[in-house]
C-alpha cells in the first residue's frame, strides 16, 4: 500500500533549523542532528542554539511572568484621595510624601524602561543559511512537471492542502522593525515523478525534501493547525516549562501537487528502472534519474 503520511521528522539540525528523519544528516552539511524525541538532551541543545543556556531561559521566563515593574507601583497610592489634610502644621509631612511619591515613580520608570530593554533584547537566535540545500542546490535547468506516482495524496500540514510533498518555514517577527528570524525548516514527500521538459523523468523517493522558499511569500499561521504540527515533530512541547522553540508569527508554505512546475536543484544519477526488463548489449535497460541525497527543489510559477 502506497504512504499516505509524511515521514516521521523528530530530529533537527541546530544549526539551520532544518526537521529531519532520524539518522538523515543535515542537507547543509551541519553535522549530526538532535534528536526531539530522546531524553531531552537534543530539546536542550535545540532551546540553547535558539534562547541561549537554561538560566538565561528561567530569566527570560521570569520577566515574562513578573510583567512590568511599574505594574505595581499605583497601590502605594491607593486610599489618599479621601485624606482630609488640614492646618499648616502638616505641610512639611505633605511636601515629604509628595517628594516621596515623585522619588517612588522616577524608581518605577527607571525600572520598567530597564526591564523593557532586556524583554527587546531576548529574542531568538537567527538560525542559519536561508536555503540549507544551499550547499547541493544549485540550479540545474531541470524543470519538469510533477506527476503522481503513488496513487495518493496526503495533507499538507501546514496548510491542509491534498499534495505529494510540502516544504514550509516558521517565522518568528518580534516587532514590525525587526527582521524576521526562522525558526523551522521543513519538508517530506511521499514520493513522486517530474517528467521534465527534455523527456526524462525524474523520481523523488518518499522521506525528506528541502525547497528554496525565498520567493514564496509570507502568510498568516492556522493555530489549529499548527499545534497539531508542532506536536508531531516535537512530543515533549505539550510538557516542557520552558521557552517554545518554534515561536512564530507567520509561515511560508509550499504544497508540492501533480501538474506544478518545479525546477529540481542539485545532482542526480541514473539508477535502473523498478520492475523493467533487463536490457541487452544492444538494448540497455531503461533508467530513471533520482536525486543524490536529500531532493532539493525550487517551485515555479505556472505557465
Amino acid at each position: 500500500m502506497p504512504p499516505t503520511t509524511w515521514p516521521p521528522r523528530t530530529a533537527i539540525c541546530v544549526a539551520c533549523r532544518t526537521a529531519l528523519p532520524p539518522g538523515v544528516p543535515c542537507p547543509a552539511g551541519h553535522g549530526r542532528p538532535a534528536s526531539l524525541a530522546d531524553d531531552g538532551r537534543g530539546r536542550e541543545a535545540l532551546l540553547t542554539a535558539v534562547w541561549g543556556p537554561a538560566p538565561l531561559r528561567q530569566r527570560l521566563r521570569e520577566m515574562a511572568r513578573a510583567g512590568a515593574v511599574s505594574g505595581g507601583c499605583g497601590g502605594l497610592f491607593d486610599g489618599c484621595s479621601g485624606c482630609d489634610v488640614v492646618g499648616s502644621e502638616l505641610e512639611i509631612l505633605a511636601v515629604i510624601v509628595v517628594l516621596f511619591a515623585v522619588g517612588v515613580l522616577v524608581w518605577c520608570a527607571v525600572m520598567g524602561i530597564a526591564a523593557l530593554v532586556r524583554w527587546l533584547r531576548a529574542r531568538p537566535r537567527p538560525s542559519g543559511a536561508a536555503f540549507p540545500g544551499a550547499a547541493s542546490g544549485y540550479a540545474t535547468g531541470r524543470v519538469g512537471t510533477v506527476v503522481l506516482s503513488t496513487g495518493s495524496l496526503a495533507r499538507d500540514p501546514l496548510t491542509s492542502e491534498a499534495c505529494v510533498g510540502f516544504a514550509g518555514a516558521l517565522e518568528h517577527r518580534a516587532h514590525w522593525w525587526n527582521r524576521p528570524v526562522t525558526m523551522l525548516r521543513d519538508g517530506a514527500t511521499i514520493g513522486f515523478d517530474v517528467v521534465l521538459d527534455s523527456g526524462e523523468r525524474v523520481r523523488i523517493p518518499p522521506g525528506p525534501l528541502i525547497a528554496d522558499l525565498a520567493a514564496i511569500p509570507a502568510t498568516r499561521v492556522d493555530r489549529m493547525l499548527l499545534a497539531l504540527y508542532l506536536g508531531e515533530l516535537d512530543p515533549a512541547r505539550d510538557t516542557a516549562d520552558d521557552l517554545d522553540p518554534f515561536l512564530c508569527t507567520r509561515m511560508r508554505a509550499a504544497p508540492i501537487r501533480p501538474g506544478d512546475r518545479i525546477e529540481l536543484l542539485g545532482p542526480v544519477a541514473a539508477r535502473p528502472l523498478a520492475g523493467a526488463p533487463a536490457g541487452g548489449y544492444r538494448d540497455p535497460a531503461p533508467t530513471v534519474l533520482v536525486p543524490t541525497g536529500v531532493p532539493a527543489i525550487r517551485r515555479l510559477e505556472a505557465g
